[in-house]
């Protein structure tokens, strides 16, 4: 009796851990699998956040090229969770740092600047020349002002909401404010050459050499910077038929660009003097 007894309980004891054995490996397999996924989507995540930095055109393409090269890797880690979490940083993390160049030196034309922003490019260094040089009008100072004025006061209406301390809200209200107030300036700066030929904004918006100054007496970056932003300057005039501004901005701009060719500063101006 005493034998049948242990052999059934032998028995049932075998049965046990064999179905602990069996469900701890489901169970391992069903984690493994949800842990590999996390793992996975933790790797093309950051490969979607390096895309991110590139032009909207390459985005995909090298997102396409990335991914299937740290698919290689997760196909040689096999199970291994953590060679996977390994490779799901080692590989897109120093791409946060080096893709954006890589992918400039592959397709250098995709990272040309557009048209609109050197527009924009233009417009904001004709907001510096109205206010440094005092080239617009009294009442577009004082809206200037106000405007300075109503966004440090916004700044400082923040902290008293969030109930900061005194020390606090200063420095809060102060940079609240500058950044509204700068945020704001910048946004009526990108439609100054939008405005009618003739206006003073538009003049305004058309005399930025005053700030860069002749081209002789500017750094190298200052005289690329000339180009781009006097090559701006002329499609605007072109396009609002200003004969007065087109010839202004052409002779700006060969100024500019005889400097940059006597430099030997290498420069791409997609203009020529024929256009106009």
């Amino acid at each position: 009796m005493n034998i049948v007894l242990t052999g059934l309980l032998t028995f049932l004891g075998f049965l046990t851990v064999f179905g602990v054995y069996v469900i701890s490996k489901v169970i391992a397999h069903l984690v493994g699998e949800e842990v590999e996924g996390r793992i996975n989507q933790l790797g093309f995540g950051l490969l979607r956040l390096v895309c991110r930095r590139l032009p909207e055109d390459l985005r995909e393409v090298y997102y396409e090229f990335w991914a299937a090269d740290l698919e290689e890797y997760y196909h040689n880690a096999e199970e291994r969770p953590l060679t996977r979490l390994f490779w799901s940083l080692r590989f897109p993390i120093p791409l946060l740092f080096t893709g954006r160049v890589f992918a400039r030196i592959q397709d250098p034309k995709s990272f040309e600047p557009s048209q609109s922003w050197r527009r924009r490019i233009s417009s904001g260094v004709a907001m510096g020349s109205a206010l440094i040089l005092d080239r617009i009008m009294p009442k577009s100072r004082t809206q200037f002002v106000a405007n300075i004025a109503v966004a440090l006061l916004a700044g400082l209406f923040l902290p008293a909401v969030l109930k900061m301390s005194v020390v606090a809200s200063v420095p809060v209200g102060l940079a609240t404010g500058g950044y509204l107030s700068l945020a704001w300036s910048y946004y009526r700066a990108y439609a100054k050459l939008d405005e009618p030929v003739g206006s003073p904004e538009h003049t305004v918006a058309m005399s930025s050499e005053l700030v860069l100054g002749p081209p002789d007496t500017q750094s190298d970056q200052g005289v690329l910077e000339g180009v781009a932003v006097w090559e701006a300057n002329m499609y605007t005039a072109r396009d609002n038929g200003d004969a007065a501004m087109i010839a202004a901005a052409t002779e700006s701009f060969r100024r500019f660009c005889g400097e940059a060719q006597r430099r030997e500063l290498p420069f791409n101006a997609r203009s020529s003097d024929a256009e106009f």
